[in-house]
């Protein structure tokens, strides 16, 4: 369909890792010296500068980082982190809960008072920030209100803030640890059915608990379906405290392609031609924004009659299984750079023209549907599933039924599997109430799976 083959077989290529540090340690043995993330360092009317994280580097910096945190924190310690996309933030996020204790990721947008609301729930004892916080956390340093006992900064240095600390500081300091043979950080045990990830919910914010083994199952169920190529470049653009744009960045670790962040949401599109975006995640919302610039640009140029006369060449090539979209339409991909090839969006309900208008231009978009309570992906379309509409099929590592159909057949969802939350945190009564004795777990979602496995959202 689309170009793309009716079955990858990535059910046999990949298994299930044991844990995240498994998984990126499978990154650096298995892809080496490509990028695993590219980063701009600066910026100028002259042109950008970048600098390069290989696999292998990014397993580094997690020993390096790790064996530096290990001389300050208890096993067990709750780190949060707050700040925008990083690639420190990423560093500092798996590096805490892969030998350190429970990373707690906080919403960057958050008010002085919920986020230190949200510290005081989680009990982090350290916080990563970025400058943009800093005088946030420097005040509830100081208010004593939290068990925070001292802060690291992510991408600043700040010597007047008491008991800062520089990330690059103790990653330098972690490297001459480890060339002292001092290996205390990786040989750590790491209990993956354990408390390792406090992930606060949008809204409501209740705070979920969630261990190794939920995000690798559900890395796992992600991999089975969605493709990625090596040479595929993917953009992250969703803020990464949010579980779904984080485990999108673990699958693009675990299948071996290259992370760039975005510089803002009035910035995608320049981002996506700068960095010759392949992949792109994000909202309905962002994705209707690559739909209508691509109406412009055909609207621009005065192509609708060509663009319609060539959507029936390749409907008619289809039938031989001959893709002829991306040379046929490739002045249209042009508006993103010309090397867009997937789309995938979350988060609230897909618009199905606009999944279908840009699926025919030759850019594969589909849609999922997850919680925060299932590690984030329940179901997902992909280049094997597509039902413009839906929510796709659910994961091969899940089972769903629905509870108490209606006539047309939407009911409430109930799920099982290996990625379901150990529970909300502090809060027994509400987790008994959405979490039973045997795993099942109440969505509350109003859905409805079709004939054909599609699962759509009321």
């Amino acid at each position: 369909m689309y170009g793309y083959k009716n079955d990858y077989g990535l059910d046999k290529k990949f298994s299930q890792f044991r844990d995240l540090r498994e998984l990126i340690r499978y990154g650096a043995n298995s892809y080496g010296q490509n990028t695993a993330f590219k980063i701009k360092v600066a910026s100028s009317p002259e042109g950008n500068t970048y600098e390069e994280k290989t696999y292998r580097d990014f397993f580094r910096d997690m020993e390096r980082l790790g064996s530096a945190l290990t001389k300050r924190c208890q096993k067990g310690d709750r780190v949060a982190i707050v700040g925008s996309n990083s690639y420190n933030w990423i560093l500092a996020d798996v590096t805490i809960a892969c030998g350190i204790g429970v990373v707690v990721p906080l919403d960057a947008s958050l008010a002085h008072d919920d986020l230190e609301a949200q510290l005081i729930r989680s009990g982090a004892t350290a916080i990563f920030y970025d400058k943009e916080h800093q005088e946030a956390v420097a005040d509830i340093l100081m208010g004593g209100k939290t068990a925070l006992r001292r802060g690291f900064t992510i991408d600043f240095r700040d010597e007047m803030i008491r008991g800062a600390e520089f990330i690059e500081d103790l990653l330098n300091e972690g490297e001459k640890i480890l060339n002292k043979n001092d290996f205390t950080y990786m040989y750590s045990e790491i209990d993956p059915d354990a408390l390792a990830f406090i992930q606060f919910t949008p809204g409501n914010a209740k705070a979920v608990m969630l261990s190794h083994a939920n995000l690798m199952s559900c890395n796992w169920g992600f991999n089975c379906e969605e493709y990625f190529p090596q040479n595929d470049i993917a953009m992250i653009t969703l803020p990464l405290h949010d579980i779904f744009s984080f485990m999108g960045m673990i699958t693009f670790v675990s299948q071996g392609i290259v992370s760039v962040f975005c510089d803002g949401p009035d910035r995608i599109i320049d981002n996506m031609k700068e960095y010759q975006i392949t992949v792109f995640q994000g909202t309905p919302e962002m994705v209707r924004q690559l739909y209508d610039t691509a109406e412009e640009n055909i609207e621009q140029k005065g192509k609708r009659k060509s663009v319609e006369r060539r959507l029936r060449i390749c409907a008619f090539f289809d039938r031989f299984n001959i893709n002829l979209r991306k040379f046929l339409l490739r002045f249209i991909n042009e508006s993103f750079g010309g090397t867009l090839r997937f789309i995938i969006s979350s988060v609230s309900a897909p618009d199905p023209v606009v999944q279908e208008t840009l699926t025919s231009y030759g850019i594969l978009t589909v849609h999922g549907y997850g919680l925060t309570e299932a590690a984030s992906v329940i179901s997902c379309e992909s280049y094997r599933y597509i039902k413009h509409g839906s929510s796709g099929k659910v994961m091969p590592n899940m089972i769903a039924r629905i509870d108490d159909p209606d006539d047309s057949g939407y009911g409430k969802l109930v799920i099982k599997g290996d990625n379901v939350m150990l529970g909300y945190l502090d809060d027994p009564q509400e987790t008994a109430r959405v979490l039973d004795a045997d795993g099942w777990l109440m969505t509350d979602d109003i859905v409805m799976i079709d004939k054909d496995g599609f699962l759509f959202i009321a």
